[in-house]
């Protein structure tokens, strides 16, 4: 399924023990938290995680802003000059600052305590504690485990299960999926890069994984050419990005009730005939 192989294509620049626990555990957590049960799961939290981590090389969120930046990325916060002194530089008190008396971070030094770590960037005492309950961690009282190289898998797998984050992907919405995750779109483009590179670099269907339908079974490649398609005959106005979202599927739907067949929205070998794809 993931082997060390494609792990080392995926994330070049990722440790070698951060690659090697990633490649070991991967088969067993992807299954238990049914990430290898549709395409989708599987491309859109291997981007996500990605993006997130910059390729699984930043594991502990850089907080040593110099004073320009922090004009720059907290502007109400820092409106000058001057009221950056004492943080810029000063990642533990920055993070006190931005962090403390929020997201459960209720005693001094929770905000630095609690930073954002691991793959997913988690972030907060009571998200913490709340990943770690489903991971079976105690992230609370040992932090690191969040972005230590054989645990930060199982925290990102354990913190896609507790967001509910499964069922977006399922609905092809990867800019919901993305506003779940950060808050916002910050990074979007990025992260439909990594989409991209996931696609052409993972197979689909995995080895071993017997597709339940025609759709399950599709790889990027047919999928795309689905909708080139259905872009062809005016039906699709969207991105030619290989997900079977909402856009796709209004697609789908048009073109089956053209040519009398049920008007499902997804992709049937009837409607694979009729494409002529």
């Amino acid at each position: 399924m993931v082997d060390p192989v494609l792990v080392q294509r995926l994330f070049p620049g990722a440790s070698d023990a951060t690659r090697a626990a990633f490649a070991e555990q991967a088969p067993s957590l992807f299954k238990q938290f049914e990430l290898t049960n549709a395409q989708n799961r599987l491309f859109f939290f291997l981007a996500q995680i990605a993006y997130e981590s910059n390729g699984l090389r930043v594991t502990s969120e850089n907080l040593n802003y110099s004073a320009a930046r922090l004009t720059q990325v907290w502007p109400k916060r820092f409106p000058n000059m001057a009221a950056t002194i004492g943080y810029a530089n000063n990642p533990e008190a920055l993070a006190n600052l931005v962090y403390g008396n929020r997201l459960g971070n209720t005693a001094p030094g929770d905000g630095y305590k609690y930073r954002g770590r691991g793959f997913i960037q988690l972030t907060g005492k009571d998200n913490y504690a709340a990943v770690g309950a489903v991971a079976k961690l105690d992230l609370v009282n040992q932090p690191d485990l969040a972005a230590a190289a054989d645990s930060a898998l199982h925290v990102s797998c354990a913190y896609w299960d507790w967001r509910n984050l499964n069922p977006i992907c399922d609905q092809g919405d990867f800019v919901t999926l993305t506003q779940k995750i950060n808050g916002g779109t910050v990074g979007l483009q990025d992260r439909y890069r990594w989409l991209s590179q996931v696609q052409d670099i993972v197979p689909w269907p995995l080895p071993g994984i017997t597709p339940a339908d025609t759709e399950s079974g599709l790889p990027v490649a047919r999928i795309k050419a689905i909708q080139l398609k259905l872009q062809s005959l005016n039906l699709y106005h969207d991105s030619i990005d290989g997900i079977l979202g909402e856009p796709t599927r209004a697609a789908l739907k048009t073109f089956q009730m053209e040519q009398h067949l049920d008007e499902t929205g997804t992709v049937t070998d009837a409607t694979l005939a009729a494409l002529k794809v």
